[in-house]
C-alpha cells in the first residue's frame, strides 16, 4: 500500500486534473478537481453539467478495456476514483497499475482525445 500511494502521489503535481491522492493500506482514492487550463476546464464543466458523476466513471472504462485494471468510483456524484487492488499485489503489479493510470491520465489531459470520447459516450447514455 505504501509503495502504491508513494508512486501515485506525484500525479498531484504532474496532472492538473488530479486534486489529491490519498489512502490507507491498499485502499487508495484519487480525487479529481477542476483544471485551470481553458479547454480542459470547459470539457470538465460540460461533463459535470450533464451528470456530476460522469467524470470519475470515464476513467474506469479505459482502465478496464485497455489495461485490464478494475477500478470504481468512490460514491454517487463524486470525483473520486477508488483503487483497491488485491491484497496479494506485487511490486511489478504496482508498476503496471501506475503505468496504466499514467497513460489514462495523460489521455484525459489531451482534449479532444480518447478519454473524452469515452466521456461523450457516457454522457449520451446519461441523457437518453
Amino acid at each position: 500500500g505504501d509503495a502504491l500511494l508513494k508512486a501515485l502521489k506525484p500525479f498531484e503535481k504532474k496532472y492538473e486534473l488530479v486534486k489529491e491522492v490519498r489512502g490507507r493500506g491498499l485502499l487508495i482514492g484519487m480525487e479529481f478537481g477542476e483544471p485551470k487550463s481553458f479547454l480542459l476546464r470547459q470539457a470538465w464543466t460540460m461533463m459535470h453539467k450533464i451528470n456530476p458523476g460522469l467524470f470519475a466513471q470515464a476513467f474506469t472504462i479505459p482502465l478496464m478495456e485497455k489495461h485490464g485494471v478494475m477500478t470504481q468510483v468512490a460514491g454517487h456524484n463524486e470525483d473520486v476514483l477508488k483503487i483497491a487492488p488485491a491484497l496479494v499485489i506485487s511490486l511489478e503489479d504496482v508498476d503496471f497499475l501506475v503505468r496504466s493510470l499514467d497513460e489514462v491520465l495523460a489521455a484525459a489531459h489531451s482534449f479532444p482525445g480518447p478519454f473524452w470520447e469515452v466521456g461523450s459516450r457516457l454522457a449520451k447514455n446519461a441523457i437518453f
